[in-house]
């Protein structure tokens, strides 16, 4: 298996198809799996997947049933992949076609990928306006000191991953930039990917 994407949902139902349809649409001619990682959805998020799941053998369902959280859920995710590049996604997104092939080349030449953030497409303009137009940038930065992964489109290396050891699953929000910064005091670079 090359690419595994992980992708986690908690009570996505709402959202959950349309990036279904965008990751399942993806043209990439390696081998790449799709693995959705369901943590204690109370709506009908599991049954989304299962469905999608009959029709296309690339799409596993995982459960993460110990505890909430999207950094264990993550790191359950990872646990269950094949690949030996790590791509995540979220649930609520419409990854851009071209997506997975962007990541997989990325990981191709650099240990860590990451890329822009469209905001306009999926938020109003209210809420796209409030966030900085920064995460249109192919690569973050912590306050200049860092660059950071884009918390919902990064890849990275199995290998990478295990030495760093996944997601911190004590944080509940900034695990981007933790894990960034433990990239960056490991000398791993992160490479942001325009496309």
């Amino acid at each position: 298996m090359d690419l595994s994407v992980i992708m986690c949902a908690h009570n996505e139902e709402r959202y959950l198809p349309d990036q279904m349809d965008a990751l399942l649409s993806q043209e990439w001619t390696g081998d790449w799996e799709l693995i959705v990682v369901d943590n204690l959805s109370s709506d009908s998020t599991a049954a989304i997947i299962r469905a999608y799941a009959s029709k296309d053998d690339r799409v596993q369902l995982v459960h993460a049933t110990e505890r909430a959280g999207q950094s264990y859920a993550m790191n359950v995710g990872g646990e269950a992949a094949k690949g030996e590049l790590l791509a995540f996604c979220d649930a609520d997104d419409v990854v851009a076609p071209g997506w997975a092939a962007a990541i997989a080349r990325g990981l191709e030449h650099h240990e860590v990928v990451t890329g822009p953030n469209e905001l306009d497409l999926l938020n109003p303009p209210w809420l796209a306006n409030s966030r900085g137009r920064s995460t249109e940038e192919p690569v973050g930065s912590f306050f200049g000191i860092f660059p950071t992964i884009r918390g919902a489109n990064w890849g990275i290396r199995r290998a990478v991953w295990q030495r760093i050891g996944g997601i911190r699953e004590d944080y509940s929000a900034g695990q981007d930039a933790e894990l960034s910064l433990r990239c960056y005091l490991s000398g791993i670079e992160i490479v942001g990917i325009p496309e």
